[in-house]
């Protein structure tokens, strides 16, 4: 019995097993058909392409003569255009400004006299008559108005020249004093000698300065900087350039004397508040009301030997006063 049931379950398993193997080669020989069946139809979409693309470029190729060689469209020559049907070797046109360059027996191009302002075609005019060049008033103008321009760039480079020789000529001033009492508004600066070189000096009555020979002026953003010039009667030149004075200042002066030069300079004023000067103060300024008045800060006196200020010096001087008065100025 149990052989019998072994026996159909090996016969069943052997009928699957050759329906699944019948199964298989029939999807394959479905898909390989599939397969071929696109490729087949792509190349037939392929070739078409192509042949579409071949089609264009031959339509977009130039036609070839019966010769079998291209046109050459330049080398055509065009006949001018001749006006009241007469003989195709008369002029157009009755113009010689027209015909200046467009004749077949004369040279042409830049070879043919004319100049470089020819070309410039601002308006119709007469380049020759009889064979002669014509030179109108516009030509004349503006070779006068070249020759005016060459000489002003000459006039201008000279006198550029003669400046530089008069700054380059103009000596340093480097001995000098700086002389303030404190009693009024007034600085001053002394100049007894000049450079005469670079390590010898002379007195001022020998450099033989008049007044008309000096002149001075502040500079300066807050007019604290000061310039000397100083011209001698024989045209030797000096100057003294102080970039930055003590305080600023309000006008300066030049006294020109026979052995030496003083410049006066007055002084800026500073305010200050009456009030802040002891209880005294305070008890009128609360009844009587503040008042302000301004007074100067005295100057150090130094001498100097170069052309800026000696700052060590300066850095000695009690400023005590200044200091005082800075806290009050309005």
């Amino acid at each position: 019995m149990l052989n019998d049931v072994a026996s159909q379950l090996q016969n069943q398993h052997n009928r699957n097993s050759v329906a699944a193997v019948v199964v298989t080669a029939i999807l394959l020989i479905v898909g390989w058909i599939l397969t071929r069946r696109d490729k087949n139809a792509s190349t037939k979409v392929r070739r078409k392409d192509d042949a579409t693309k071949s089609t264009s470029n031959e339509a977009s190729k130039p036609k070839v003569s019966e010769e079998g060689t291209l046109r050459n469209v330049f080398s055509v020559k065009q006949e001018p255009p001749v006006t009241g049907g007469g003989n195709k070797n008369d002029r157009p046109f009755g113009s010689s400004y027209y015909y200046a360059h467009n004749n077949a027996n004369s040279k042409g191009g830049y070879a043919d006299g004319l100049r470089a302002e020819d070309y410039v075609m601002n308006g119709p005019k007469l380049l020759s008559k009889g064979g002669v060049r014509v030179d109108d008033e516009r030509d004349e103008l503006s070779n006068e108005a070249r020759e005016l321009d060459d000489t002003a760039d000459v006039t201008s480079s000279d006198q550029r020249k003669e400046g530089a020789k008069i700054i380059s000529a103009s000596k340093q001033i480097t001995r000098y004093l700086w002389d303030d009492d404190g009693e009024g508004d007034i600085a001053k600066i002394h100049v007894d000698c000049l450079p005469k070189t670079s390590t010898e000096t002379m007195t001022w009555q020998e450099a033989s300065i008049s007044k008309d020979g000096v002149e001075v002026n502040l500079i300066g953003q807050d007019s604290d900087g000061l310039t000397i010039r100083i011209v001698s009667e024989d045209e030797k030149k000096y100057h003294l350039h102080i970039p930055k004075m003590y305080g600023s200042a309000d006008s300066v002066k030049a006294i020109v004397k026979r052995h030496k030069l003083i410049v006066k300079i007055t002084k800026r004023k500073i305010k200050k508040r009456q009030s802040s000067e002891g209880l005294l103060g305070s008890i009128s300024g609360a009844f009587f009301g503040q008042t302000e008045s301004v007074r100067s800060v005295k100057w150090p006196q130094l001498s100097s030997t170069g052309g800026e200020i000696d700052e060590k010096a300066f850095k000695e001087v009690d400023f005590k006063d200044m200091d005082n008065m800075k806290m009050f100025d309005q």
